[in-house]
């Protein structure tokens, strides 16, 4: 019994072993970074965050992401995009799902976690903290 590819076993009852495609099994699966093997052809399905025909390419930084790197990154304002599932990390400053918002007034940094300390009206900027001062104050911290 000659078997398709992709089968093997006296009555081609048994699908390749991992790693292997082709008639008789015989191909070693070229695929790279967690892809699936076609049993029958060595075609690969990359997993997310890579793409290329043997998953070796990442997914290009801040721009795209998911399987086949199909998906655009949606983040904002100089955040990254995690290859695999389009989160955003955001930069100082900035919050929110696509990193839109800047920190709520009081609050700089990164993840918004530091704690404006102007004084007398001064407005915080939002993502280093500095002070522009109301009149007639001045200083680092009006």
């Amino acid at each position: 019994c000659v078997c398709p590819p992709g089968w093997t076993g006296k009555f081609c009852e048994t699908k390749c072993p991992d790693g292997t495609y082709g008639r008789g099994c015989s191909g070693e699966c070229p695929c790279q970074n967690g892809a699936f093997c076609d049993t029958s052809d060595g075609q690969c399905d990359c997993t997310e965050g890579w793409y290329g025909m043997y998953c070796t390419r990442p997914c290009l930084s801040g721009r795209t992401y998911g399987r086949g790197c199909n998906s655009e990154c949606p983040c904002q304002n100089g955040a990254v995009c995690n290859p695999t599932d389009g989160q955003c990390n955001c930069t100082e400053g900035w919050y929110g799902v696509h990193c839109s918002r800047p920190c709520l007034s009081g609050r700089y940094g990164w993840r918004c976690r530091q704690a404006c300390e102007c004084k007398n009206n001064a407005t915080c900027h939002h993502v280093d903290g500095s002070c522009t001062c109301a009149p007639p104050w001045t200083g680092r911290r009006c």
